[in-house]
């Protein structure tokens, strides 16, 4: 007759904090009653696990063996399974930039097969929004990328970019009476702007840092 096995899945790659695993053994040329046990899984009694099948939540580089008896025959079989870390993109911390000037953002990976990029607004959501592992950011808001390896192991990061509103400078040449008063404004700025206003005449001296000078 032939001899009795057993058999398990091939060996195979899982990703770091993923869902539990079922391992499913498959007698091969045997007929009950036969006998399975795992070597390296115990009951609550310390004694093998004799089940046909195993869940496990897998933290770390495991292998399993499992055996069969059928008729003073044994045979067994083995898997070995690999965690895989996950990916972890970093694009870096909360940014504030000039509006004009874009803030490049990249994971800082290389080239993961999946890179999915997602621009948060007040009001709106915009997926897939951009492509590749480094954008341009031109306008604010909360940019979030999500990343896949090679076998689908996931990872994200998220970063807040906020652009402060465009300048505006009145640039008016004036011409006054001698002595006269001047008062010179410096346009928009939006809120948390700052100002400073130089004489250029005289050694560059830094003469107010209002919205406003009057001289």
């Amino acid at each position: 007759a032939p001899y009795p096995g057993i058999s398990l899945p091939p060996d195979t790659t899982v990703c770091n904090n993923g869902p539990s695993l079922t391992f499913k053994s498959t007698p091969i040329n045997a007929f009950q009653p036969y006998k399975i046990w795992w070597s390296t899984l115990k009951n609550a009694n310390g004694d093998s696990l004799t089940t046909g099948s195993i869940t496990e939540k897998i933290t770390r580089d495991t292998a399993y063996r499992v055996n069969i008896l059928d008729q003073g025959c044994t045979n067994y079989d083995s898997i070995r399974v690999h965690v895989k870390q996950l990916p972890k993109p970093n694009i870096g911390p909360d940014q504030r930039g000039c509006w004009g000037h874009p803030v490049m953002l990249s994971t800082g990976l290389k080239h993961e097969p999946i890179v999915k990029w997602t621009w948060i607004l007040p009001k709106d959501t915009q997926r897939n929004a951009f492509r590749g592992d480094t954008i341009q950011a031109l306008d604010s808001g909360m940019y979030v990328v999500s990343v896949q390896d090679s076998i689908g192991c996931p990872g994200t990061d998220t970063a807040n970019v906020f652009f402060n509103p465009p300048v505006s400078a009145k640039k008016v040449d004036s011409t006054v009476c001698l002595n006269a008063t001047v008062t010179l404004r410096a346009g928009i700025g939006g809120p948390g702007a700052s100002y400073l206003w130089i004489d250029q005449i005289h050694n560059n001296k830094i003469v107010s840092t209002a919205p406003s000078f009057t001289f």
